[in-house]
């Protein structure tokens, strides 16, 4: 079909609550060389390069990396782990194409699961689609490209994450919310500051004026200051929050009820744009009120008022 940019398989198998496995858990198989869905939630970013008998662990599974899995009296190398998603993905076991069908040499699948064809079926179709190609509509494309008693159901990641969507959806309502808040409260705050600090030092700019400075310059002396305390501020504020989401990432994300994927440099920089806008635009507001507060005022009453 037209407008399908990347297209990834995966077959579902479950496991046993028996001793032929060490638990009951979801096993998937998936084309790493296709794949655009699993290997993101990696908590290595390195190149997936999963063997033959190797197999990629949920969060939730108490298996690390190196250890051997059991399923269906067939053991497994767990070559990596994903991180926490919020997800089945949390409880499931993946694999490639050729590992999984390494099951049917197992007796405990030849009686449960008798797949006689395991090597011509897969349960879903990952579709990544193009640019400018609505998944909603889309969907209802696909949906009607196949006759109703085939029993192929499309559906998007939305159709799958609508809690998760509707938790986001609220979150970030609040967080604007909190965002403006800080923003004037953190404004007023530093208007508050810089008006305190210039009334301290009026004697200094009353004798600057006296000494043949012009306003102009002692305006360009404050508001120099200001955007160097806002640069150097946004600075430190960006660094500790980047810190302190890569040391408590996890924990906010358990309180938070929501998974957590690491984003690259790229999808964080406007994010640090905006913030040392916001500072430098905070500072310099404050720092103006104050050059308001001394351009105003005769150097004689500068100085007399601190006397």
């Amino acid at each position: 079909m037209e407008g399908i940019k990347r297209i990834s398989p995966q077959l579902y198998v479950s496991t046993l609550a028996a001793s032929c496995c060490d638990a009951a858990v979801q096993l998937i198989a998936f084309d790493p060389a296709t794949d655009f869905v699993v290997q993101p939630w990696l908590q290595s970013q390195d190149e997936l390069n999963l063997q033959y008998g190797e197999v990629v662990a949920g969060y939730n599974l108490a298996a690390d990396v190196g250890e051997t899995v059991r399923f269906y009296n067939t053991d497994f190398k767990v070559a990596a782990k994903l991180e926490k998603t919020g997800m089945g993905y949390d409880n499931s076991v993946f694999m490639s194409f050729d590992t999984i069908y390494k099951l049917k040499d197992s007796e405990i699948v030849a009686q449960t699961l008798p797949k006689d064809n395991l090597e011509s079926i897969i349960s879903m179709l990952m579709v990544d689609v193009k640019d400018g190609v609505t998944p909603g509509v889309y969907k209802i494309d696909i949906q009607e490209a196949y006759p109703e008693d085939e029993e192929i159901y499309a559906c998007t990641a939305d159709d799958f994450m609508s809690g998760l969507a509707a938790q986001v959806k609220k979150l970030t309502g609040y967080g604007s919310l909190l965002t403006l808040f800080l923003v004037i409260s953190t404004s007023l705050a530093l208007i508050s500051i810089f008006v305190i600090t210039i009334n301290e030092r009026k004697y200094e700019f009353g004798i600057f004026y006296t000494l043949g400075a012009r306003k102009n310059q002692v305006a360009k002396i404050i508001l120099t200051e200001a955007a160097i305390i806002s640069f150097v501020g946004g600075i430190l504020g960006i660094v500790f929050s980047f810190l302190g989401i890569t040391f408590f990432h996890e924990r906010i994300s358990i309180n938070l009820d929501i998974p957590y994927l690491d984003i690259g440099f790229i999808q964080v920089l406007p994010i640090v744009l905006w913030s040392m806008g916001i500072a430098l635009l905070a500072g310099l507001c404050a720092a103006l009120c104050s050059v308001y507060m001394i351009a105003r005022k005769e150097p004689y009453r500068l100085i007399r008022e601190i006397e």
